[in-house]
């Protein structure tokens, strides 16, 4: 891990909960100038501590969403096609999250989609794409309990 101090630990927390937060407002919470904090949070950004800082959109503003947790399972003889399925699976803005995990799944895939037609269509080409994929299991999120981007520091 990085040599982070309290003032790096705390501006971490900080922005974290609003990014949009001005230097100078940062500062008078952690104890610091505002050129302090920018120069601080531009080193944080520059080691890739902090890597992006977008805008968190509420789903459920925007019409009907359909929330899908996909466990995908790989043949195990075609490891070696793993690079250029994980790569088309980023290039699908439907995908928002993926993970390499263990268990009876290979990847945990968290979809966001308008339409199940929308699932389906992405999960036909990606099969068709790929034929490292054995099976696709899919469950839909009736009700989101707690989603956070937050990693305590």
């Amino acid at each position: 891990m990085p040599d982070l101090d309290k003032f790096d630990l705390d501006l971490l927390n900080l922005v974290q909960s609003d990014a949009s937060a001005s230097a100078e407002a940062l500062g008078a919470v952690v104890g610091l100038s505002g050129s302090a904090v920018l120069r601080r949070l531009r080193q944080l950004r520059e080691t890739g501590i902090i890597n992006r800082e977008v805008a968190i959109v509420a789903t459920d503003k925007l019409g009907p969403r359909l929330r899908i947790i996909a466990n995908v399972e790989l043949e195990r003889d075609r490891a070696d096609q793993l690079g250029a399925l994980v790569e088309l699976l980023q290039e699908q803005p439907e995908i928002q999250q993926a993970y390499y995990i263990s268990g009876d799944a290979d990847l945990l895939l968290i979809v966001i989609v308008s339409e199940i037609s929308d699932y389906d269509r992405l999960t036909a080409e990606l099969v068709s794409k790929h034929p490292i994929i054995k099976r696709i299991k899919t469950s839909v999120v009736f009700r989101e309990l707690k989603v956070g981007l937050f990693v305590p520091v």
